[in-house]
């Protein structure tokens, strides 16, 4: 099998979090009920692979 430019991109973004898209997926569920699934979803996602992010601006704003 062969992989284009634009494949091995895609599979390094699964390998590590973009910042900018975190941020995306943290502001639309950040206004919702902390009960609402979707966002423990989101949540947990950011725990485990962007240690560190609820001291950030966005998370605490």
């Amino acid at each position: 099998m062969t992989c284009s430019t634009g494949c091995w991109h895609a599979y390094l973004d699964r390998l590590f979090i973009d910042p900018d898209m975190a941020e995306d997926a943290w502001a639309d569920v950040a206004d919702s009920d902390p009960s609402d699934p979707w966002r423990r979803t989101v949540e947990e996602w950011l725990d485990k692979e962007l240690l560190g992010w609820r001291a950030g601006a966005r998370a605490t704003s």
